[in-house]
């Protein structure tokens, strides 16, 4: 078997073309279902949301969730304008994410409420204080100067955050054609995942895929 190189934008556009009405994702939890046409759309207008705020090729966006919708969109939209998604364990505590965001010079971060006993908002709050002072989503960090804004996916977004929605909202900025310019400039060989895995005693490593 011969392998036929693609991109995963592509990919998924050749799926939404082959079987638009079948299912692609469903989410029992939220009742949630979309056929590949539907997930197409969703991935579209996240990308194109993406680069309305100037996400650029190569650019590092984290996200720390669980299993969510979102963080299956957040992935194609992603890999459709050639953003990279560093996936960041869902485990880690405060010194962790600080390591991870630092080192990946991540410039979004995409975060739910919390996880088990771990509040992410917290977490956040005691690692970024100037998110009390943040304007619309717009970060000035000391400590962290890559990263310019937190993306809350959930209702009720807290101070300093971005909402999911915003992503959605930003979409009018930006052109269907420049977002299909953008995902035709990509190759299969870009890098869209970085995943921090770790087989030592020391700090994750960021496997790039």
């Amino acid at each position: 078997m011969s392998i036929h190189p693609q991109t995963i934008g592509s990919l998924l556009k050749e799926k939404k073309e082959q079987h638009p009405a079948h299912e692609a994702i469903v989410y029992p939890e939220r009742s949630l279902r979309y056929s590949y046409e539907a997930f197409f759309k969703e991935v579209k207008e996240t990308g194109k949301g993406l680069m309305a705020l100037g996400v650029q090729k190569g650019d590092h966006i984290a996200i720390m969730a669980p299993n969510v919708p979102e963080w299956l969109m957040l992935q194609f939209a992603c890999a459709s304008i050639g953003a990279v998604l560093v996936t960041v364990n869902t485990n880690f505590q405060s010194q962790e994410l600080a390591y991870l965001l630092k080192h990946s010079d991540s410039s979004m971060l995409f975060i739910v409420d919390g996880f088990k006993e771990t509040s992410y908002v917290r977490m956040l709050e005691d690692l970024i204080p100037e998110l009390q002072t943040a304007h619309q989503g717009e970060i000035t960090s000391t400590a962290f100067p890559y990263l310019k804004s937190v993306v809350y996916i959930g209702e009720r977004t807290p101070k300093g955050m971005r909402s999911w929605d915003s992503i959605q909202a930003a979409t009018k900025r930006t052109e269907d054609d420049e977002w299909e310019k953008r995902m035709e400039e990509l190759t299969p060989d870009d890098v869209i995942n970085m995943q921090y895995t770790s087989g030592t005693t020391g700090y994750p490593k960021g496997v790039m895929l």
